[in-house]
């Protein structure tokens, strides 16, 4: 038996309705319908809601059903290629931030300043493609901006007008 089956039957033997089960999850009824004909799986932490609430075992809820199990394997997957592409932006950020300091500083070669700009695309791209809220839960972020932000849009140019701003903060 199917995992939609095994819910359906899970809540028709409990008597329960697609409505009340609905509001129990804070989902929707045509969520519910979804999951018991198979067209979509509940999240991990509603499969446990779940389970309680039809006194049923994960096991018993989980088993004998390879599509969800490919479902959930797709979502790992995805979750590790997330965390994945995070790190590598990150530290490609790093490497940005000191080619940009050093291009400041003479160090590199002049047309290395432009750095800058390739340092806040990426970090553009990092906060649109996550959660911006988390990506600023975390006090390293929040500081790796700031640093970031202090950097590209230092104080060290004449011409204080909007336009050098927005100059400053993208060529460096």
């Amino acid at each position: 038996m199917d995992f939609g089956s095994k819910i359906k039957a899970a809540r028709q033997d409990n008597g329960f309705t697609q409505k009340e089960i609905a509001e129990k999850l804070h989902v929707s009824r045509k969520t519910i319908s979804s999951w018991e004909t198979g067209r979509s799986y509940p999240d991990i932490g509603t499969l446990v809601k779940l389970s309680d609430i039809y006194q049923i075992s994960l096991d018993k809820l989980l088993r004998e059903d390879s599509t969800m199990i490919k479902h959930y394997d797709k979502q790992n997957a995805a979750t590790r290629h997330d965390i994945l592409l995070g790190r590598g932006s990150y530290y490609l950020n790093v490497l940005l931030l000191l080619v940009t300091l050093l291009a400041r500083t003479k160090l590199l070669h002049p047309e290395l300043k432009y750095a800058g700009l390739l340092l806040l695309i990426n970090l553009v791209v990092l906060v649109s493609y996550f959660d911006f809220h988390n990506f600023f839960s975390n006090k390293r972020c929040k500081v790796a901006f700031f640093t970031i932000g202090m950097i590209s849009g230092g104080t060290n140019h004449v011409n204080d007008t909007p336009n050098a701003k927005y100059f400053r903060l993208c060529y460096g």
